[in-house]
């Protein structure tokens, strides 16, 4: 495995959503937009909070749009909620909790990723 691959963990219920990405019902994430974005094909790691690796993914897709704007079709594959106004309530408040200027016309990143690869923690490889 390369060691020059980006690592990194979800920013709240870390353990929770790794376990959504393993299951495949996670195949997305949203993130405040600050001008960057991985590469389309680009791979990373998903670590665990005590810094192992849990998972290999690779971007598919990027979407940059106003956070008002995401719809349930992209919402949905994040799969953390059954509904658009669900996902757009805690999303806000998370946003919010982290940035008080975030707002409705905010601009947000959504990247949909497959997964490639679950880590063996026995054999500690992928």
């Amino acid at each position: 495995m390369n060691d020059d691959i980006e690592k990194w963990k979800f920013a709240v219920d870390n353990e929770r959503l790794i376990d959504l990405v393993q299951s495949g019902k996670k195949k997305a994430t949203c993130s405040i937009y600050d001008g960057t974005c991985d590469r389309v094909g680009s791979k990373s790691i998903i670590t665990y909070d005590n810094e192992e690796n849990a998972c290999l993914i690779e971007t598919c897709d990027n979407i940059v749009c106003k956070f008002n704007d995401v719809i349930w079709e992209v919402a949905k594959l994040e799969g953390e909620t059954d509904t658009l106004e669900e996902w757009k309530e805690i999303h806000y408040n998370f946003f919010k909790s982290i940035d008080s200027s975030f707002n409705k016309n905010t601009v947000v990143l959504i990247e949909i990723f497959k997964l490639l690869d679950v880590y063996d923690k026995h054999t500690h490889m992928f």
